[in-house]
């Protein structure tokens, strides 16, 4: 069962507070076994979360972390004013959907029409690792301090969706031994302008059992005096599979997996039956890496394919594919075993 309900947050006018009441918060109680599926092997039940059990039929296009020029003080240069920005992306990117997520800054929704605003956000931003954190109830920023895992903890507290912002990047390079020590992650970036590697750390997060999402994103910056200003801009995102054009159906497939992540490659993805899916009106290699129970890593290709499938077997802990064209490359979420 997925509850999803609605509370207002007001806030006062106080220093270093937008005096402005934040849109509704999501309030979420996901049970996760709405999405489990259950096999068979030998006599044996084995329980799979499948994220895609419960898609919706729309394919909804978003864009998950994008900076304005409330983030002038940290990247020294700002990326337009927000209304300029929502415009962007709604315009050019044809986006459906979208969010803020300013450096130590919660930015307002700047209220344009035709785009689903998600909620209020922020990249918490800290020396060697960057946090963004989804569905705030309040737009004061509150500091936490360095500590990874206080920052964690405390947005996880207040109800906000967090995830891991490019763990690759050689400022916020997030290492396999501290992905280790994290126990609650909604989601974590797989896909940026400059990188196609997140799964590094995401799949040691899933052989340690916990169901966390990987996201595309833009980390969309602007700079006129650059060659190309471009550059941050409609190169990675995500497509949900929504029941609604809307932000509550919207974060239900979000925070179910219910997505998948891309650069340009369209795809469609089920799993029925044991058997993990893909379709692509394009010629394309599908990879599906696996993990096993007895920690051992393993893909299998297919190469120029419009359909490929991949069977489920008892010795898996987890299975994700990756799509390669001409298009560019998409990952789906992972089939994931929860218990035997």
């Amino acid at each position: 069962m997925f509850l999803i309900l609605l509370t207002i947050s007001l806030t006062g006018c106080k220093k270093n507070e937008i005096s402005i009441p934040p849109a509704n918060q999501v309030k979420s109680i996901v049970d996760y076994s709405n999405n489990y599926d259950t096999l068979y092997f030998q006599n044996i039940e084995y329980i799979l979360y499948n994220p895609y059990k419960k898609s919706g039929n729309l394919e909804l296009k978003g864009s998950m972390h994008n900076h304005t020029n409330n983030s002038a003080p940290v990247d020294g240069y700002g990326s337009g004013d927000p209304v300029w920005v929502a415009k962007k992306l709604r315009d050019e990117g044809n986006f459906d959907f979208y969010t803020f997520t300013d450096h130590n800054f919660i930015t307002p929704d700047p209220e344009i029409g035709d785009i689903i605003w998600m909620g209020a956000a922020i990249e918490d931003t800290k020396n060697g690792h960057h946090i963004c954190a989804y569905n705030l109830p309040t737009y004061k920023y509150i500091d936490k301090g360095e500590n990874l895992f206080d920052i964690l903890n405390y947005y996880n507290s207040i109800g906000a969706f967090t995830s891991v912002a490019h763990p690759n990047w050689k400022y916020t390079y997030l290492k396999a031994e501290t992905a280790n020590k994290i126990s609650k992650l909604h989601f974590m970036e797989v896909l940026v302008p400059n990188d196609t590697k997140g799964h590094r750390c995401l799949d040691v997060l899933r052989s340690n059992g916990l169901i966390t999402f990987s996201l595309g994103v833009d980390d969309f910056h602007y700079n006129e005096e650059w060659e190309n200003p471009n550059r941050y801009f409609n190169k990675s995102w995500i497509i949900a599979f929504a029941e609604e054009k809307e932000k509550t159906s919207i974060w239900k497939s979000l925070l179910s997996g219910s997505f998948y992540v891309t650069n340009g490659p369209a795809i469609k993805i089920s799993f029925n039956n044991g058997i993990l899916n893909i379709k692509s009106n394009t010629e394309s290699t599908v990879s599906y890496i696996s993990y096993t129970l007895d920690g051992i890593q393993d893909t299998i290709s297919i190469n120029y394919t419009f359909d490929a499938s991949y069977n489920w077997s008892n010795n898996l802990l987890w299975v994700r594919a990756e799509v390669i064209n001409s298009n560019g490359i998409a990952f789906t979420q992972a089939i994931h075993l929860v218990e035997d």
